[in-house]
């Protein structure tokens, strides 16, 4: 296969640091089953261990000996996997990743209403596909999707793939969209941001026209935020979101990355009370419950994420 050097560029704005403040252990269910998060950013801290205690372990590999010890392909894959290099786990070395994987698992400003701190049942499964200026290749982000439904193979697992990146061209890439069209044959659902750069339709991957994929844009209360795309399905929160970095540090951030993994956190909650349903079944039930508004006529269906609305089945 043949891969353009396309660049892909994470959207984050300004972030400011804080003493870290642990967020409230509150559950909204009971264990059903575990569910992957797959999130496929600049890696995910996995030092941290408010966060590690979610991470997705590979038992079968023995870290950092070079070897492939399950010999599913991948080398020291323990930690999910850097799709940089080709080797070793999906380590953040930035900070974005570990914030948006933050926002996945409730312990964000915007994702607090539904921590799952006292709960096992999600797990984040942290590939590393952007470097440390937050850019990339398609061949890592590629890579990346393949890491992902290779793991839902081998453990036949409910997944949820989360992209906070967009590409920074508008040609859409033929390699991206097989697979992603193949994480759908997988019942894999993704939940992609829209970009950050103000213009009335959404970037690449989220564009794309595949049935499960959820686009999301970012709301500033019941408006669309001033820097985010329009044509997304949905939109959530996304301005001024209190969130962890690395090293334990709060940090405070805007963009559809972090509107993005709210609504990743929703889907993979679903999951885990209904853990044979669809794609489809989910992303329905998602769109199906949002709240409308009319300030939001950018939002296909003018929807904002709501996610009382969303898990009330499982009540």
């Amino acid at each position: 296969m043949v891969f353009r050097n396309v660049i892909v560029v994470m959207f984050a704005l300004g972030i400011v640091c804080y003493e870290f403040i642990t967020a409230p252990k509150v559950a909204i269910s009971q264990n059903k089953l575990v569910v992957i998060v797959a999130v496929i950013d600049t890696g995910v801290d996995i030092d941290n261990e408010t966060i590690a205690t979610w991470l997705w372990k590979n038992n079968s590999e023995i870290p950092d000996n070079g070897i492939d010890d399950d010999s599913n392909g991948y080398v020291d894959d323990y930690y999910g996997f850097n799709a940089i290099s080709s080797i070793g786990s999906g380590i953040d070395g930035e900070g974005h990743g570990t914030a948006v994987t933050a926002v996945a698992l409730g312990l964000s400003s915007n994702s607090t209403a539904i921590p799952i701190t006292s709960q096992p049942y999600i797990k984040v499964l942290p590939i590393r596909t952007l470097n440390g200026r937050k850019a990339g290749s398609v061949e890592s982000a590629i890579i990346g999707l393949q890491y992902a439904i290779a793991v839902k193979k081998n453990t036949g697992l409910p997944m949820v793939i989360n992209l906070s990146w967009v590409f920074t061209n508008d040609e859409p890439i033929r390699e991206v969209y097989d697979v992603l069209k193949e994480a759908e044959r997988n019942n894999i659902l993704v939940v992609a941001s829209v970009g950050n750069d103000y213009r009335l339709t959404s970037r690449y991957p989220a564009a794309f026209k595949l049935k499960n994929i959820i686009s999301v844009s970012a709301a500033t209360g019941l408006q669309l935020a001033d820097y985010a795309n329009g044509q997304a399905d949905i939109c959530a929160d996304g301005t001024d979101i209190t969130t962890i970095g690395l090293y334990n540090r709060v940090v405070t951030d805007s963009g559809t990355s972090f509107s993005a993994p709210v609504v990743t956190l929703v889907a993979a909650l679903i999951e885990s009370q209904e853990p044979f349903w669809s794609y489809k079944k989910v992303r329905h039930q998602i769109l199906k419950s949002a709240d409308i508004y009319e300030s939001l006529q950018f939002v296909k269906g003018k929807r904002k994420l709501n996610r009382k609305n969303a898990l009330a089945f499982a009540q």
